[in-house]
């Protein structure tokens, strides 16, 4: 723990209910500690750093808790603590005990089970993202979680809810994005255009690296300027690889993919459809 205010004495003191304290992530924003709850047994406590924007924190708790699917992590408790750094934002939510899928594909291709869970779970969890009006914005690899045969999305850090106004401001030139991940009006902040299509572009992006092994804007790119001039000016290839036995699946992850919004599958509920379709 760099942070000389997050010591195992504040830990026990802030978080009585808890124990067992062991850290498993830590990035720019927050802190991730695995520990035992007398209330929910093992769970996940993420603590925010200083400084970080509470309109922010609050807009990522209040999107996982809308998105009320069996698929999202549950949120058990949430709140502000005192530290010598000032207030510390925190969350407890449930524990997966599972692999994330960017460990599982390591640079490989992913096996036809775990592609095929990723499209049909995910999908179903932007079904139910699309009608509360959520935009995850952050569909990636290291944000699904496979546990028991089931993908779970996880980490709204960045998602929007489209009836509350947004917190980018509308004329910074880039949005919120993963690079090699994200849509091109995800990237190029055009917010009237990003909803859940923008997700849906996202999956597929993700899907095809399942099937494939590799990202289509990643590989062999020298430079992140390189990668979003190829978000900007190619297209997601058909995948080498199908699920199922019906030959239209390549235009499935065709349809997801489309750089165009206009142009890609419009709804959440039908590419879930599209894909039982196909998958059954």
């Amino acid at each position: 723990m760099d942070d000389p205010w997050l010591t195992p004495k504040w830990l026990a003191s802030s978080f009585t209910t808890l124990s067992d304290f062991q850290q498993i992530g830590a990035g720019g924003q927050k802190i991730v500690f695995q520990v035992k709850s007398v209330t929910h047994g093992l769970a996940v406590l993420k603590i925010f750093k200083p400084g970080q924007d509470p309109n922010r924190i609050s807009r990522e708790i209040q999107a996982a808790a809308k998105v009320n699917s069996n698929l999202v992590p549950r949120i058990f408790d949430s709140g502000i603590s005192h530290s010598d750094a000032g207030e510390i934002a925190w969350v407890l939510e449930q524990k997966l005990n599972g692999q994330t899928l960017r460990q599982v594909l390591s640079g490989r291709p992913a096996n036809d089970h775990i592609a095929q869970i990723v499209l049909e779970d995910v999908l179903h969890t932007l079904v139910v993202a699309e009608q509360a009006r959520v935009v995850h914005r952050d569909i990636k690899p290291d944000n699904i979680i496979l546990v028991d045969n089931h993908a779970y999305l996880i980490d709204f850090g960045i998602a929007r809810i489209l009836d509350e106004k947004s917190l980018t401001e509308t004329a910074e030139i880039f949005g919120l994005y993963t690079i090699g991940y994200c849509s091109p009006e995800q990237l190029l902040n055009k917010k009237n255009l990003i909803n859940t299509r923008s997700d849906i572009y996202s999956l597929g992006v993700t899907v095809f690296e399942c099937l494939e092994g590799y990202n289509p804007f990643l590989i062999n790119a020298t430079s992140a300027g390189e990668v979003l001039q190829r978000l900007l000016t190619t297209a997601v290839p058909a995948p080498t690889r199908k699920l199922g036995a019906h030959s239209d699946f390549q235009h499935l992850i065709l349809g997801m993919t489309r750089r165009r919004p206009d142009h890609r599958i419009q709804t959440a509920a039908n590419a879930a459809t599209w894909a039982h379709e196909l998958l059954r």
